[in-house]
């Protein structure tokens, strides 16, 4: 088996088992499996891209930040300061997948429907913390910031032209969900099945940007082959 096939099984087992144990509360199986997911990815990244250079260095950080976000996140009913750090995680990874997006981009005239998506992601965001707000204590300030960063995240995808560009749309989208859908369940209203939910949405969102950037870069360096020929 090809190391790139390897690690793809390897990720998809790890998703499989995270999720099962978010549905069953298998507390063991899902501290075992979380951290493997990120590292997982990466190796799939690293296996299936020729030419990776800053950008692909860049896609490995945003996802070794989420790796961190991941494992404090784990703790954060041992102490509170744990959502802290894996809030500062994600935050990181999210500035930094906001570089990827538009150092990646091409020059283009967006469309009235991307003009209009953009105005709803601004609404969703406004309605998000009006929901949030009476539980969220001495937390306003921090989750307004990751709030305003996320949704930057994701008007970097929807404001960007590039090969894998709607992959990457959609994995932006359904990292807005699962940030979204923790929120609701720790700030405002817990729910049943939150667990599965929260990570069926981010794990299917890292896949979707990596997937995106995988083709990005494939692609760059087959041109960059034919250019040179």
């Amino acid at each position: 088996m090809k190391a790139k096939t390897l690690s793809l099984v390897l990720f998809i087992v790890a998703m499989v088992v995270q999720l099962l144990a978010q549905v069953y509360e298998w507390q063991t199986l899902g501290m075992i499996s979380k951290p493997v997911l990120m590292p997982t990815l990466i190796a799939y990244f690293l296996f299936s891209v020729e030419g990776k250079g800053k950008i692909g260095f860049y896609v490995i950080l945003a996802l070794f930040f989420s790796w961190l976000g991941d494992v404090f996140l784990m703790f954060q009913d041992v102490n509170a300061f744990y959502f802290i750090l894996g809030l500062l995680g994600f935050l990181t990874a999210h500035v930094i997948y906001m570089i990827i997006f538009r150092k990646t981009n091409e020059e283009f005239e967006p469309k009235p429907f991307t003009h209009a998506t953009g105005f709803l992601l601004i609404i969703y965001g406004v309605l998000l913390l009006m929901m949030l707000w009476s539980g969220l204590g001495s937390m306003k300030v921090p989750v307004i910031i990751y709030t305003v960063v996320i949704l930057l995240m994701a008007f970097s995808a929807l404001y960007r032209k590039a090969e894998g560009a709607s992959l990457v749309l959609v994995g932006a989208f359904l990292f807005v969900t699962s940030d979204s859908l923790l929120a609701i369940n720790k700030f405002s209203d817990p729910f049943i099945g939150a667990g599965f939910w929260i990570m069926a949405t981010y794990i299917l969102a890292q896949y979707m940007i990596t997937a995106g950037m995988i083709n990005y870069l494939n692609r760059k360096t087959v041109t960059a082959d034919q250019s040179s020929e």
